[in-house]
């Protein structure tokens, strides 16, 4: 059974819900028993169904809160993971010896071995997106340290550090960068080139 959301998680919305539901199934759970009419009842009254009620008020009895009265998220949870444990072991053992080396391997290419594998051990092969969201949840540190080197993380990840020129007042250090451009000089009038240098 999924958990319902904490009141910490809820919207305004969420938790004036849950504040209908306890005015209607907190005299429920004070009844005792609950009788199939007056479950049916209650579910006209929240407009829900009735199975739903005797699970609301079963939650209330465990935890007489307001917050156990919270909706349910549909779906799945965030961050759940719906791959067979042994093909998310065959993803992460490919991210592993493919994806994570200097030759730096396009996802197409760790996607085509991942199928390779499955198909020969005889599992279903993960989509695209379900790799792709692999890659997304490694650390992106560890990542292009291991596809681009330990310099380029650091570069990508490390502090500036502080310059050794200190300025005692303003302008007393100035520092530009150059770029080489390629420059012709014209004449004002005409606008013919004058000189012209690289």
């Amino acid at each position: 059974m999924k958990n319902p959301l904490s009141w910490q998680d809820a919207s305004k919305a969420e938790w004036k819900e849950a504040c209908r539901r306890e005015t209607v199934i907190r005299p429920l759970v004070e009844e005792g028993l609950v009788s199939n009419a007056r479950a049916d009842q209650a579910a006209a009254e929240l407009g829900i169904s009735r199975s739903l009620v005797y699970r609301l008020v079963a939650r209330y009895r465990r935890r007489a809160q307001t917050s156990s009265l919270l909706p349910v998220p549909r779906g799945r949870p965030k961050r759940s993971r719906s791959l067979d444990e042994r093909v998310e072991a065959l993803v992460r053992s490919a991210v592993e010896r493919i994806y994570l080396q200097r030759e730096q391997p396009r996802v197409s290419d760790l996607l085509r071995i991942v199928k390779i594998d499955c198909q020969r051990l005889g599992f279903k092969p993960p989509a695209y997106n379900t790799l792709h969201a692999r890659l997304l949840s490694l650390d992106p540190r560890e990542v292009i340290r291991r596809r681009s080197g330990g310099v380029a993380a650091r570069q990508r990840f490390l502090p500036v550090g502080t310059s050794s020129l200190q300025a005692a007042v303003p302008l007393q250090v100035v520092q530009i960068d150059h770029t080489l451009v390629d420059v012709v000089v014209v004449d004002e009038l005409e606008r013919l080139p004058l000189y012209a240098w690289s």
